[in-house]
């Protein structure tokens, strides 16, 4: 039987796939922006790195995100995936207490956040 764990793998490996098999195809198109399964499978290496290097993220840590939808926080659960971590997404809509009580509640490694919520 499988642990939840184990399930992010197949997440993680799916990029790759794409990436060795159909490189130069569009993985994802965003702000008018398209990148490549190889340009993504790049972006997701960076963030694993910086992850796991200078952030210390390890299996089965969980990292929040606060920002709007962007292809940083769909690289962020590709990486976290990478690491067996867990991407826990924060609504920007919340107030500064139920945040409070959300990042309480599940005690992140770390919070990633975009320009908008700095």
């Amino acid at each position: 039987m499988r642990t939840p764990l184990q399930t992010h793998r197949p997440l993680a490996e799916l990029i790759d796939r794409h990436a060795a098999s159909r490189p130069l195809t569009a993985a994802v198109t965003f702000a008018g922006q398209t990148h490549s399964y190889r340009a993504l499978a790049q972006r997701i290496d960076a963030a694993t790195q910086t992850l796991g290097t200078h952030w210390h993220v390890q299996r089965g840590d969980r990292v929040a995100w606060l920002g709007f939808n962007h292809v940083d926080q769909l690289t962020l659960l590709f990486a976290l995936a990478r690491l067996g971590a867990v991407l826990v997404p924060l609504n920007y809509r919340l107030s500064a207490p139920e945040r409070t009580a959300v990042l309480g509640d599940c005690t992140p490694r770390c919070l990633v956040f975009d320009a908008a919520h700095e």
